[in-house]
């Protein structure tokens, strides 16, 4: 039964041949190969990073091994880490980085997806008794007129991946950069609390000592005492908030499991604007990379609708054949499969494609006005900042630093009880705590204005 099976299924086949001419298959093959060369431009990974050292001057890498640590060239854990290896280091283990990379690689299986054509059906029916054999082939034609949009979507549609991807490296060196101002703050706080601390002990110790001479009253000492005991609670306090971001930072840089150090630099300069808020907020607008996604996903969502409307009708074409009695004759013509789009024209499918968007045409408004409170807001901090470590560094600290030698020497000689100079000695160090915050406002600032342009300042300035 079986090799009579085949036989009449390859006698069918001999016949459409004979019908289907040489030159009319010719043609319906270089059509098909035509079509499956007509593919869309599939993106890299380096293509991302490249985009990324374009705006930071740091480069991404894959990570192929999720729990295992990568380092980059140059980079010795036992050494320390700088703020410059730990941002490197975060754009090559951060997992929450490395896993929206993957983003990249569903992109482009979608674009393949789009690129592909779909295979052919093949309905075969086997002559049971008194049933003949018959078989159809079945095509969705369709397929080929919409593969050209399709391909055209999903290649939109991994652009869009790609600007999100840049913009998110952007986001971890910013939030790289927020937690080492941080760190900075929490350990620069924690060494000023540490020398208040030890003066506000020898001031008490002195004032201890006079008392037992007779040259100041009880009051005075316990004045002494208790300011004292405050400054040093406070500095075993902070201890703990260095830990605290020196955890973030581990997390930050994929080194949760690895004792590091980070290194703070001695100093801090900050890069100079030139360019007005206004400038800022062009160079934002036509810069940011998450903006043009946006606007990508306005240009994926009209691409849907005009698919959607091009999808109401489909055409299958078909090819059957049946044997005739034990003569072992075929029959063998095309034929062609057209819903009738009576009831069904797509229209849950339209309507959803044109909200869609509208939704893409408010999101790209609402990230426009995002992207101006954050330049302004950004470049707000920025002065505020820069004008108060002026204030405390040069206005107050060192008036201060006279007040407190003033009223030393006053104690000493008599002149005033303690309580003054205690007063001179906190407002010293609450200036130098407020210096120290100024400085990690300004660091953030710089960080927040930098992710809100898309880019590095310098290199955005320079490229302007």
């Amino acid at each position: 039964m079986r090799a009579i099976w085949v036989k009449n299924f390859l006698g069918t086949a001999c016949i459409f041949l004979r019908q289907f001419n040489a030159k009319n298959a010719l043609s319906f093959f270089v059509i098909g190969f035509l079509l499956s060369g007509c593919g869309g431009k599939s993106i890299s990974l380096d293509e991302v990073s490249d985009s990324v050292n374009a705006r930071s001057g740091y480069q991404l890498t894959e990570k192929t091994e999720p729990k295992t640590l990568k380092l980059p060239t140059g980079i010795d854990l036992a050494k320390g880490i700088t703020e410059d290896d730990a941002i490197r280091l975060a754009l090559w283990n951060n997992a929450v980085f490395q896993e929206t990379l993957t983003d990249l690689g569903l992109a482009n299986a979608n674009l393949l997806r789009a690129e592909i054509l779909p295979n052919p059906n093949l309905s075969l029916f086997f002559p049971l008794g008194p049933k003949q054999l018959e078989f159809t082939i079945r095509y969705p034609l369709e397929s080929l007129w919409l593969r050209p949009q399709r391909i055209d979507i999903a290649e939109l549609e991994l652009e869009r991946v790609t600007k999100n991807l840049v913009q998110n490296g952007l986001d971890v060196i910013r939030d790289v950069k927020l937690a080492f101002a941080e760190l900075q703050l929490a350990q620069m706080r924690a060494n000023i609390a540490d020398q208040s601390a030890d003066v506000l002990a020898q001031s008490a110790a002195l004032a201890d000592a006079r008392y037992r001479a007779g040259e100041v009253s009880e009051l005075d000492v316990a004045t002494a005492t208790n300011t004292a005991l405050q400054a040093k609670l406070e500095a075993s306090l902070l201890v703990y908030e260095i830990t605290v971001t020196h955890e973030s930072l581990r997390r930050l840089t994929g080194l949760a499991f690895s004792e590091v150090k980070f290194i703070q630099p001695d100093s801090y300069y900050p890069p100079v604007l030139s360019r007005t808020v206004a400038q800022l907020l062009e160079d934002a607008l036509a810069g940011r990379p998450d903006l043009r996604a946006a606007e990508i996903a306005i240009e994926v969502a009209g691409e849907n609708a005009g698919l959607a409307e091009s999808e109401i009708y489909t055409l299958t074409g078909m090819f059957d054949s049946n044997s005739k009695g034990s003569e072992n004759m075929f029959e063998v013509g095309p034929g062609a499969e057209l819903p009738i789009p009576i009831f069904d024209r797509n229209q849950a499918g339209i309507a959803r494609s044109k909200t869609q968007l509208q939704r893409a045409g408010h999101r790209y408004a609402a990230l426009r006005d995002q992207i101006a409170m954050e330049v302004r807001q950004a470049f707000a901090r920025y002065l505020q900042a820069k004008q108060s470590i002026l204030a405390w560094r040069d206005e107050m600290k060192k008036p201060l630093e006279r007040t407190v030698e003033q009223a030393n020497k006053a104690y000493a000689a008599g002149e005033t009880s303690m309580l003054p100079v205690l007063d001179a000695t906190w407002n010293l160090f609450e200036a130098k705590r407020r210096e120290a915050e100024s400085i990690a406002a300004l660091r953030r600032a710089v960080a927040e204005l930098e992710r809100s342009l898309g880019g590095r300042l310098d290199l955005i300035l320079v490229q302007k």
